[in-house]
């Protein structure tokens, strides 16, 4: 009613669907916080959020929190020390090895574990990665 007002606008179905359209495209969409990425990226990898937040360095526990603070970096704006402190490092250069070693696609298929039913022709291999679609060219 206040667009119709102030456009001196008679109200019509097509005016409501084009003003509720801006507004629902204008409305924020779910908020990706730094929480919510240790959470799904440590159950997908199947340890715990403190074991992510530890001061481990072994495999297990370095690749999934290295993911997280990728996803971190990719989708929440935080900075660097920010990533770092939310994952109990000290230092922003935790995040920022993090962070180029995941984004460097070639090091992220190194650092997964293999699986049985990895493809093995050179065809089916290319539409089966995982992470081509979401490299960067």
């Amino acid at each position: 009613m206040a667009f119709a007002s102030l456009t001196k606008s008679t109200i019509t179905v097509e005016l409501a669907a084009e003003v509720l359209k801006n507004a629902v495209a204008a409305a924020p969409m779910h908020r990706v916080t730094i929480p919510l990425i240790k959470d799904k990226v440590s159950k997908f990898f199947g340890i715990s959020i403190k074991e992510m937040e530890a001061q481990r360095r072994d495999q297990r526990v370095t690749l999934p929190r290295q993911v997280a603070m990728y996803i971190a970096w990719q989708l929440t704006g935080a900075s660097l020390p920010q990533i770092a402190r939310e994952f109990g490092k000290k230092d922003h250069t935790t995040a920022m090895y993090a962070r180029d070693k995941i984004a460097d696609a070639d090091g992220l298929r190194r650092s997964l574990p293999q699986t049985a039913s990895a493809p093995s022709s050179p065809k089916s291999s290319q539409t089966n990665d995982p992470c081509a679609e979401h490299s960067r060219a």
